[in-house]
């Protein structure tokens, strides 16, 4: 028979007829000698535990299947591995607990990376079920390991799933040895794994409140402004805008517009880094005060409008032209008209085009 087939056929069964005629034979095909065998249990697992249903997958099937994230081929342990986060919903809380997470516990450790990803995931998906209390004291412990995986795709399946644990745990996820671990994670080689780890730490902001950024994210989210990768940069830029848009005005003045300004005044390592003050303070400009915008951002603009790189002076005037909304039209015509004609005659045609578009673009 085709373990396949076994499928729609328990769907129309009931729960004892399933247990006289077709429970035995897939028990059997999860411990099977041929690995083959094995792989179609793992690999159908899921579609198994919704056939079977709720009851004769926690009280039978799982304990099979368990097996298999032990298995001795590693391409039966990542089909197993796969499947988990799908089965979930056939499981009790009392099987995650006490089977399948000590399980996953003894497995993942020398296991394979892809096993070790799809177990970051599949834990992640647990801690909606068990709780903050088995999460904090099963999960976690292993999830603080798994970052620190050599493997970039290990790393990335934890920081994608921290957002669940948070929303679980609460702000207890913030202990120090997790804040260091992601600070130092920022500088990872891959720069997937450092932009997973700014989004991640904005997200948990957005999620914990302006507080608990400020006091335990915010040295870490800041580093975005001077990541060399330009996918990060332009992320923490977008993240900024989300961020200023939940905590308002006095914290974009008070805590973000000092350390973006800082920044760009002190930086000295490349203009890339001072193109994404000038677009960080655009993102946040919305959501400030027209005379704010004149006495802390206008500055930096012309100051960029001197700068010595071409694409800087670009950059700024299209943030110029993009933003006319929320500048004063004085402070346009008294204090920004000079400086983008001075750019519109530049030598650089982007430069000049720029500047132009900027000067004639009705506000």
């Amino acid at each position: 028979m085709c373990l396949e087939s076994l499928i729609p056929m328990a769907k129309h069964l009931s729960k004892e007829e399933n247990q006289i005629h077709t429970l035995g034979t897939l028990l059997a095909a999860g411990e099977d000698k041929s690995w083959k065998v094995r792989l179609a249990f793992a690999k159908n697992f899921a579609a198994f535990a919704d056939s079977f249903g709720k009851e004769i997958t926690d009280n039978n099937l799982i304990q099979t299947f368990t097996l298999l994230l032990n298995d001795n081929e590693a391409e039966v342990k990542h089909a197993a591995i796969t499947n988990i986060s799908e089965c979930l919903k056939n499981l009790s809380t009392e099987k995650i607990c006490n089977l399948m997470l000590p399980t996953l516990q003894s497995a993942y450790a020398d296991a394979t990376a892809q096993f070790k990803a799809g177990a970051a995931s599949s834990l992640c998906e647990m801690a909606q079920i068990i709780g903050k209390e088995s999460t904090t004291q099963k999960v976690l412990p292993i999830l603080n390991e798994l970052l620190k995986d050599e493997n970039s795709e290990v790393k990335l399946n934890v920081v994608s799933g921290l957002v669940k644990i948070a929303n679980v745990v609460g702000v207890d996820l913030l202990v120090p040895s997790l804040l260091t671990t992601l600070a130092n994670m920022t500088k990872d080689g891959q720069w997937r794994v450092r932009m997973g780890v700014f989004e991640l730490i904005a997200d948990l902001a957005l999620i914990f409140g302006k507080d608990v950024y400020c006091k335990q994210l915010q040295s870490i989210f800041m580093g975005y402004l001077t990541n060399t990768a330009a996918s990060v940069r332009q992320m923490g830029i977008a993240k900024s805008g989300a961020l200023a848009a939940q905590f308002k005005q006095e914290w974009v003045m008070n805590e973000f517009v000092p350390v973006v300004t800082n920044h760009y005044n002190v930086d000295k390592k490349g203009y890339n880094y001072r193109m994404c003050c000038l677009n960080s303070l655009a993102a946040v400009m919305p959501y400030i005060l027209k005379d704010q915008i004149t006495q802390q951002v206008i500055p930096i603009f012309l100051k960029a409008t001197k700068d010595d790189i071409p694409n800087v002076k670009f950059c700024v005037s299209k943030i110029i032209n993009n933003t006319r909304q929320y500048i004063e039209p004085n402070v346009f015509n008294n204090q920004l008209v000079g400086p983008l004609k001075e750019m519109a005659n530049d030598p650089d045609k982007d430069v000049s085009h720029f500047a132009q578009v900027a000067l004639h673009t009705p506000a």
